[in-house]
């Protein structure tokens, strides 16, 4: 499992590096510094529902 969020990891900070709007977005939502701190399943459920909570923050306050 650690792998794949090494993965991912490195698939979000090239994107932030390509797209300002991605940058933007994580600078705003900390995601970046949230990926960093899954070392277990449950820190990586905890992110998820933390992503969980900025889709329904966007939703509701950006669309």
């Amino acid at each position: 499992m650690l792998n794949e969020i090494k993965y991912l990891l490195i698939k979000h900070t090239y994107q932030c590096g390509r797209k300002y709007e991605v940058k933007e977005f994580d600078t705003k939502f900390k995601i970046l510094d949230e990926l960093k701190k899954i070392k277990t399943k449950n820190d990586f459920n905890e992110f998820y529902r933390y992503l969980e909570e900025i889709m329904a923050y966007v939703k509701y306050y950006i669309e």
